[in-house]
């Protein structure tokens, strides 16, 4: 299958009801290559579709995206189909299979900071930023790790509960550093296996203690 006519699969996911409507919200100009992207979804687990109706739920968006990216394709062209609120959903769910409890959108005063995600497992908090963006240069990732770390002292000094806070990145890209000054950065398609072997490297991760 065409990398970009699975990246132009995302723009008609999940809005499409009909056949008719998703070959012209994906902009596809044949109604024969439609079908057979269709069928082509459907025996990836994607979607359904039956005469001329189509059916696809908000995380067949991101299994398309993710499909588009083990075919290989171009990240800016993935990008543009994206928001950042596709995106954080998206990782919410990835969080959300794993067992952690999310919060999304955390704002906090005094000092004021946002944070896309907050994943709470037992007394430990991962302290999430998502960057649907194209790759980062070193220098880039290097401030987005110190900003990230930032907001997690910032989260943890308001928190009574939680021991612990580990600052995350997850990207739509793999990264060209998976660790930049011990906070992880994280492919989304990675970000389920991170999860289940995070006991593993957990201690190597940099950490804020609740005060």
């Amino acid at each position: 299958m065409n990398p970009s006519l699975l990246a132009q699969a995302i723009g008609g996911i999940p809005s499409s009801k009909s056949i008719v409507e998703f070959q012209s919200t994906c902009k596809i100009s044949s109604h024969t290559l439609t079908i057979e992207l269709l069928d082509f979804l459907i025996k990836n687990g994607i979607g359904n579709f039956s005469n001329s109706r189509v059916n696809f739920s908000a995380v067949d968006k991101l299994k398309v995206t993710l499909l588009a990216l083990q075919h290989g394709c171009e990240l800016g062209l993935i990008s543009s189909k994206l928001d950042w609120r596709d995106f954080e959903f998206f990782t919410t769910v990835i969080l959300e299979r794993t067992k952690y409890t999310c919060h999304t959108n955390i704002q906090t005063i005094k000092p004021r900071c946002q944070i896309d995600v907050v994943a709470i497992s037992r007394e430990t908090a991962l302290i999430v930023d998502c960057k649907h963006w194209k790759a980062m240069p070193t220098k880039s990732m290097i401030a987005c790790a110190n900003q990230q770390c930032n907001r997690a002292k910032i989260y943890m000094q308001k928190q009574k509960k939680l021991n612990v806070g580990i600052p995350l990145i997850v990207t739509l890209h793999d990264p060209s550093h998976t660790l930049v000054n011990k906070v992880p950065f994280v492919c989304i398609g990675k970000l389920p296996s991170f999860l289940d072997n995070f006991s593993f490297y957990e201690d190597q991760l940099y950490r804020v203690s609740r005060i």
